[in-house]
């Protein structure tokens, strides 16, 4: 920007002396502009969305094991691949593995089970701030195919 600002009365001087009438009267101000944004460069953004999934009513005492807990991330990877927003591209669903799969919440006889995950997605910078939004739609809209895929 120095650069241009030291040359700036040198241009005007420049442009002045054009025999174009536009030229006669002419004001420079020199200023930066998004060069992705006028090349059609988007930029991209990720983020990170802790996501904690809660299997209520399960047998008092359950706890996930390793495969299903593999198996839930694979098909929430699978879904969120196949339905987020064209703008959003999944980059991870991972296991946060905190408490093990176990109960949350205990009664005599029924349970709640969660996993926590964390879903990183990569979207253009004036999307990823409603980047979890969309995630939690997905995984919301699709409930109950988890809940087929877990029977």
């Amino acid at each position: 920007m120095d650069v241009l600002e030291d040359h700036k009365k040198y241009l005007v001087r420049k442009l002045q002396t054009l025999d174009w009438d536009t030229f006669r009267d002419v004001n420079v101000s020199v200023d930066t502009y998004d060069f992705n944004a006028v090349n059609g460069i988007v930029e991209m953004e990720e983020t990170v969305h802790p996501v904690r999934l809660n299997f209520e009513n399960v047998p008092a005492g359950y706890r996930l094991t390793q495969n299903d807990r593999a198996s839930i991330i694979r098909f929430v990877n699978e879904l969120l691949d196949d339905n987020l927003n064209d703008a959003l591209e999944l980059v991870e669903v991972a296991d946060v593995g905190s408490r093990n799969g176990r109960s949350l919440l205990t009664s005599r006889r029924l349970d709640t089970v969660s996993l926590p995950l964390r879903i990183t997605v990569r979207a253009p910078s004036d999307v990823s701030d409603f980047a979890l939004s969309y995630v939690m739609e997905v995984l919301d809209e699709h409930k109950e195919d988890l809940v087929r895929k877990l029977k």
